[in-house]
């Protein structure tokens, strides 16, 4: 299973800054999101099939995913096979693209299950192979840069933002920007411009992207 989290400016993102952004980039209105990310939920079985089941062609995404796969097997030892184990992928402002796992009673609420007091989760309806390629997307772009500049420039007219070529993925990402690319790498959101897109538009799109899943499924 996957899910989009978004984070309202509150608890570990309770500043200044970031009621700015949530409310700048929502009409100025005062319940916006200032971060979005990705949560894949699988038993802990499935984490191991998953990651493990990507081959030697799929070149570092699969030495990256081995290596995941062998921290988390060694941090979960008191997890049974069929127990859920939750994963999210995200990036901040100043830092790299990451993974975190996600547990019921971390010290850290950044590290919790999402919590409607501080989050909204929104699910997906995207079939195995479509998990499985997001997944590895995701993977494959661990330790990218954040894009601080594309994400103050959001508001640019389309023709005035630097996209990469055709075929080209980019070298740094802002955390919505990640979120749709994404989706996009598994044939949705075609006419949907990445780089003008912030956590504030995220809900927006799901309905489209719904639509869209329901004509090619």
């Amino acid at each position: 299973m996957l899910h989009f989290v978004l984070w309202k400016p509150l608890s570990v993102f309770d500043t200044f800054f970031n009621k700015a952004v949530a409310s700048i980039t929502n009409g100025f209105a005062s319940d916006g999101y200032c971060h979005a990310e990705v949560v894949f939920t699988f038993t802990k079985k499935e984490w191991e099939d998953k990651l493990l089941g990507l081959k030697q062609n799929y070149g570092i995404i699969s030495t990256r995913a081995k290596s995941l796969w062998e921290r988390l097997k060694s941090s979960t030892e008191h997890i049974e096979e069929n127990e859920f184990m939750s994963i999210c992928f995200y990036t901040l402002c100043g830092s790299r693209l990451s993974c975190r796992l996600l547990t019921k009673h971390d010290d850290y609420i950044f590290n919790r299950l999402p919590d409607p007091n501080f989050t909204k989760s929104i699910p997906t309806d995207f079939d195995a192979e479509e998990l499985r390629h997001a997944l590895a997307f995701c993977i494959q772009e661990l330790d990218k840069k954040y894009d601080s500049f594309k994400a103050a420039t959001y508001w640019l007219p389309s023709f005035m933002i630097m996209r990469p070529g055709i075929n080209q993925l980019p070298q740094k990402y802002f955390c919505s920007e990640h979120v749709v690319y994404m989706i996009k790498q598994l044939g949705y959101l075609k006419d949907v411009t990445a780089e003008k897109i912030t956590p504030n538009h995220i809900e927006g799109l799901v309905e489209q992207l719904t639509n869209e899943i329901a004509l090619k499924h």
